[in-house]
């Protein structure tokens, strides 16, 4: 008897990719393609200073763009059913990551510009236009939800903790033991009494800034499930520092800010060498930091701690203002995923120590109450096609 499987696909401003996922949440099969271009409209609406606007008065010329997603998503998905097939997969239905507020029980992206990446993304049903498409039994939902169902599947295998005994908080410094080359700690799989957790808040810091809530092991969409709120989860724009009135979450964390505000500080440094690394290596953190050049390093490690601080900022705005505001559950733990803390190598495990070294000093000298359990997930942009898997496993 063929076994079952599940397809999964994340719609993209950049690439668009499909998966296999077997009933373990394991990926057997990936593909990622570059997402279609808007041409010559689209580099239009880049440099327009209000580009909802725009998009609102060019609203049918951006329609065909869409389209063109959803065709090619559909291609996508149709191979993955083949290569399902060819390895003696049963498929019947696939989850698909988008951006903008999907309502869970109607399946529209709400509002006329749900993504400005995706002009003309918003006010119509992806899953209904994905199987006329494919014959597919199809659930979308919004991408930061999708990447919190996947943190759910596999904190037990792709979840990493500090230990405790690890860290030395003296006057704000901390040492760390076990390091590696980078002085980034030993990690730790999460331990087994904590692979039950159910609850927590997911954040992801990707070239944006996304959040879900995961209450009983299920996204939580608001207090009444008659009238779910698709932007529950959307921390990006809350204010988490009472000292910088006006700068949302998203320009403190997000892995571009964090980006541009390293390159920024390296070009500062008038150093020949660090412009040709740049050069060489590109802009990503964890490229940068495998050229072991010690004055990169620093630069990097400085604008970590200082992500890290302001990442526990918003979690404690998030446990606090935040939760009353929606009357959220009291939620202690926190998910930190995405593309900027993803990946298994020592650079990336130097990111993810930086941030966890600066959330811990941070939580040490705060007197708001007990600090967070904070997680990190190694999976970055796997982790939505893990969850939009699970999502697909429940239709039905």
């Amino acid at each position: 008897m063929a076994q079952k499987a599940y397809l999964a696909a994340g719609v993209g401003g950049t690439h668009l990719e499909a998966a296999i996922v077997d009933q373990n949440a394991r990926i057997v099969w990936r593909k990622a393609l570059p997402s279609p271009c808007g041409g010559a409209l689209m580099e239009e609406a880049r440099r327009v200073s209000d580009r909802i606007a725009f998009t609102l008065e060019r609203w049918e010329e951006f329609v065909p763009h869409r389209n063109r997603l959803l065709d090619a998503t559909a291609t996508l998905l149709g191979e993955a059913r083949t290569e399902a097939g060819a390895i003696g997969l049963v498929v019947d239905r696939a989850g698909v990551g988008v951006a903008g507020a999907v309502n869970p029980l109607t399946g529209d992206i709400e509002g006329k510009t749900g993504a400005l990446n995706h002009p003309a993304w918003g006010d119509f049903n992806p899953a209904r236009q994905l199987e006329e498409r494919t014959g597919l039994s199809i659930v979308c939902l919004n991408d930061a939800k999708a990447m919190a169902l996947g943190a759910l599947a596999t904190l037990d295998t792709a979840a990493v903790v500090f230990a405790d005994e690890a860290v030395v908080f003296a006057d704000e410094a901390v040492v760390f033991a076990d390091e590696d080359r980078h002085g980034a700690p030993r990690e730790i799989p999460l331990p087994e009494a904590q692979q039950a957790i159910t609850d927590f808040v997911e954040i992801d810091p990707g070239t944006g800034l996304g959040g879900a809530y995961i209450v009983g092991g299920k996204v939580w969409y608001g207090p009444d499930p008659a009238r779910p709120d698709p932007d529950v989860g959307e921390i990006w724009h809350i204010e988490p520092d009472p000292n910088q009135r006006g700068v949302r979450f998203e320009e403190m964390v997000s892995g571009r800010a964090i980006g541009d505000r390293v390159i920024d500080s390296l070009s500062a440094l008038g150093d020949p060498r660090v412009a040709e690394l740049i050069e060489e290596k590109g802009t990503k953190i964890q490229d940068l930091l495998a050229a072991e050049y010690e004055p990169v390093s620093e630069v990097i490690r400085t604008v970590l701690a200082e992500a890290g601080r302001n990442l526990a900022r918003g979690i404690r705005h998030i446990a606090g203002p935040e939760q009353k505001r929606l009357g959220a559950p009291a939620i202690k733990t926190f998910v930190i995923g995405g593309g900027l803390v993803s990946g298994r190598k020592k650079e990336s495990t130097f990111v993810r120590a930086t941030l966890d070294r600066a959330i811990r000093s941070f939580f040490a000298t705060d007197d708001s109450g007990s600090p967070p359990t904070v997680l990190f997930t190694t999976l970055g942009g796997w982790a939505l096609l893990i969850g939009a898997a699970s999502a697909a496993k429940s239709i039905g």
